[in-house]
């Protein structure tokens, strides 16, 4: 079940890499797409994703974790970073039509 959600999720996430035109919303959600891959890889060949990076400060185990892991956490927090300063990112996130573009040309007098 959750190799199959992480497909999906991922196939849609490439759809949306080769429509957009933002530069760094496909550098970020590249680099989401490989973490995804990375762990999906595992689960599909394995039937689970093996976590190999294990810290332990004083008492305190950090749960274990591997670099695909890092790719998403991070990719993810860049990405709300990026949609919070974008706003056109939400608003159009395929670009704008021609139609859009005249109506904010316009807005812009």
């Amino acid at each position: 079940f959750l190799a199959g959600v992480s497909a999906l999720v991922t196939l849609v996430l490439i759809y949306i890499i080769f429509k957009t035109p933002y530069i760094k919303l496909k550098a970020v959600l590249t680099i989401l797409v490989a973490g995804s891959l990375g762990n999906l890889v595992d689960r599909v060949f394995r039937g689970y994703v093996t976590d190999y990076l294990d810290f332990h400060f004083g008492s305190y185990a950090f749960p274990t974790f591997n670099l695909a892991d890092i790719l998403i956490v991070c990719s993810t927090a860049v990405l709300c970073i990026l949609l919070f300063a974008d706003h056109r990112i939400i608003d159009h996130p395929f670009g704008l039509d021609k139609k859009d573009e005249e109506v904010s040309s316009n807005e812009t007098i």
